[in-house]
This record gives structure tokens, sequence and C-alpha cells, in this order.
């Protein structure tokens, strides 16, 4: 509840979009076991809809679990992107930057391969932010 009423922009929508996954997982386990829908959802006051429903409906539907938890993560890691355009020295940037790693070190748990993989995705990207500057690595 308070990182859904912080007042940072990044704090406040990515929770939002983590709570809205979660539900759209438990969605899915209630519907897979025979439940209720909407048994053991956490429910926040708000009038928005949530965007990506469907995308996550979809992903949740792979046969492959690790597909599944790859399209997710892929997901998130879009929806961070998204919440961090134009943010390139702030907090936003810093947490958006954290919340990226905390994928890659569960998929290098989940993955080796895949983490490693992630990993140079994310240091590409941050290269990526520094235009002009000649990196001989």
């Amino acid at each position: 509840a308070s990182a859904l009423a912080h007042k940072d922009r990044f704090i406040s929508e990515y929770f939002r979009f983590d709570l809205n996954i979660r539900n759209a997982k438990v969605k899915y386990l209630n519907k897979a076991l025979g439940r209720p829908a909407d048994k053991d959802l956490v429910l926040y006051a708000s009038d928005e809809e949530f965007e990506e429903a469907a995308d996550i409906e979809t992903i949740l539907n792979t046969g492959d679990i690790l597909s599944r938890e790859r399209g997710i993560d892929d997901l998130m890691w879009e929806k961070i992107n998204n919440l961090t355009t134009f943010n390139y020295f702030d907090i936003d940037a810093i947490l958006g930057f954290i919340a990226k790693l905390n994928i890659v070190a569960r998929w290098y748990k989940l993955d080796e391969q895949t983490g490693r993989e992630m990993f140079k995705r994310l240091v590409d990207e941050v290269r990526g932010t520094f235009k002009g500057v000649e990196y001989n690595g």
C-alpha cells in the first residue's frame, strides 16, 4: 500500500505493475485449480486498467515453465524501460537499474547461461546511455 501511494512515479507504477502481474498469476492458478477466479487476489483502489492483461495471459498459457518465467521477466524489463525513458541521472534510473539487476540475478540462479545473456544486455543498455563515451574493454 505504501509503494502504491508513493510520491515517486517509478515506485508507484512499478509496484502497481508488479501487483497486477502477481494477481494475473493467481487468477491463472485459480483457474487451473478450479477455484473462484478472485480468490486470494490483492486488490487496491484504482480505476486504471491493466493494459498488459492480454500479454500476461498469453505468457501464462505457455506450456514451458521457463518460457513462461522468461516472458514475464521480459514484460517486466519492458515496463522498467518505459518507466525510465528520459530518466538519465535521477533516482528512477537507479531504481530501474536495480530492478533489472534483480531480474538478472534471478535468472543467473535459474539458468546461468540466460543470466549471463541478460547481464550482457543490461551492460549494453547502460553503455548505450553514455553516448560519446568510448569504451575499449
